[in-house]
């Protein structure tokens, strides 16, 4: 027998022991207000601030967001798929260029961020997938994560934040979704996130396109799985309990952009990555 051992986050804080230790609820933040106004200031619209999770918009700012673009229209999977009701669940897809300092120069790089919530539980919760595929223009970066809220009566008690995926390929990454109804607490929302940078020399002179999917499965019988990745594409079972929230869209970024001055703040995450592999080149 195999085992593989996934790449996890550990966040080192001095936190009660029976808090759990990847609980993203007791890492250091700037005041939300204060981070909202500083996006603001960088030009990025009202609807994705608050759309952000407040551990994104620390993580935006710490590397220097320039501009954002957001996502929420699902695309219409066709065939004999079915969509989940957007009256019932909602996704949006965020992508924000973010740079990184190399040798005095500074190149773009891309913050994915896909929050997904269940306004109505499924009769039937189990696992779900969120399937994610960037092509093989892009390198993910080793501090992706994804993050399940757990709520009691609606009042949110924990954000647990893990770097483990079920599947994943050269142009992509499939994460399992653990979606549950309890007599106490609920874990029916959360979000993906992960950076990705181009393997080559930033050309200023040219636009930046990112094109990529991300689709959302419940599904209602286990264990059929509804989505895995097929090279660059996310395949999808034929199964007919399936259900799907797909997203298809290439964002694009304007060349040559002013980069904005770096605020200084004191913040300490202290979060440490651990048994990561890493995908740089």
């Amino acid at each position: 027998m195999v085992f593989i051992f996934f790449p996890y986050i550990v966040i080192l804080c001095s936190t009660p022991a029976d808090k759990n230790e990847n609980d993203l609820l007791y890492t250091k933040t700037l005041p939300e207000d204060e981070l909202d106004r500083m996006l603001a200031d960088r030009g990025i619209e009202i609807s994705i601030i608050d759309a952000l999770p407040i551990w994104e918009k620390q993580y935006l700012l710490d590397w220097n967001v320039d501009s954002a673009i957001m996502e929420r229209k699902p695309e219409n999977p066709g065939g004999k798929y079915k969509k989940i009701s957007e009256e019932i669940f909602s996704m949006q897809v965020i992508v924000a260029r973010i740079w990184e300092e190399k040798e005095g120069n500074p190149s773009p790089m891309f913050r994915v961020i896909i929050p997904y919530k269940w306004e109505k539980l499924p009769l039937w919760t189990g696992m779900d997938d969120l399937a994610f595929v960037f092509g093989d223009s892009w390198l993910p970066q080793d501090d992706y994560r994804q993050v399940n809220y757990i709520r009691k009566k609606e009042k949110l008690k924990q954000a647990i934040a893990d770097n483990a995926f079920y599947d994943w390929n050269f142009v992509g990454i499939e994460w399992e979704v653990d979606i549950k109804r309890g007599l106490t607490n609920t874990q029916k929302d959360g979000y993906a996130a992960i950076t990705l940078r181009r393997p080559y020399h930033f050309d200023k002179s040219e636009d930046e396109i990112l094109e990529i999917q991300v689709c959302y499965t419940h599904n209602i019988i286990i264990p059929n799985k509804g989505t895995s990745l097929a090279g660059k594409n996310i395949n999808q079972s034929n199964s007919i309990w399936k259900r799907y929230y797909l997203v298809k869209r290439q964002f694009k970024f304007p060349k040559d952009p002013a980069l904005p001055e770096t605020e200084e703040k004191e913040v300490d995450h202290n979060i440490s990555i651990h048994n990561s592999f890493i995908f740089e080149n």
